[in-house]
């Protein structure tokens, strides 16, 4: 995927969500349709974060993982990608996102930076290995485009 659609307003609304959580990182699923040229978001599905030290990473709450999953087998929908934020940080993929990009390497990671005076930047990255490379990991950058 080298593209993600998203409605600006769905956009709008995890801005908002990251500016108000303070020093906590916010996180999410990102649900709609792809392929190997772009992920439409339809919705976004919330969720707390349960890591234990929400200020420094985060964790999808599991219950909202199998919850969602459970009710996208009766759907044409599905888990596009994954939202969170960096609260004291650049929008960039992290070493921690790093150690758990391997679990998602169909996702896009869509990570929110709230900047002081600058209101709340978006990016939205695409995890990817190569076997062939030997161990690299990498993050492609993916385009953020907006309908509305």
């Amino acid at each position: 995927m080298t593209r993600l659609i998203i409605d600006s307003k769905l956009l709008a609304q995890l801005k908002n969500r990251a500016a108000a959580a303070g020093s906590d990182e916010i996180c999410g699923f990102l649900i709609g349709s792809g392929d190997e040229e772009a992920a439409v978001v339809s919705r976004i599905v919330e969720s707390p974060n349960v890591a234990r030290d929400p200020s420094r990473t985060f964790e999808i709450d599991p219950a909202i993982h199998f919850g969602i999953r459970r009710r996208l087998q009766r759907t044409a929908d599905e888990i596009v990608g994954v939202y969170h934020s960096h609260p004291k940080g650049p929008p960039v993929p992290s070493q921690r996102d790093l150690e758990r990009a391997p679990q998602s390497e169909e996702w896009i990671w869509l990570i929110l930076a709230p900047e002081k005076g600058h209101g709340v930047s978006a990016r939205a990255f695409r995890y990817t290995s190569s076997e062939e490379d030997g161990p690299a990991d990498d993050w492609d950058e993916v385009a953020i485009l907006f309908t509305r």
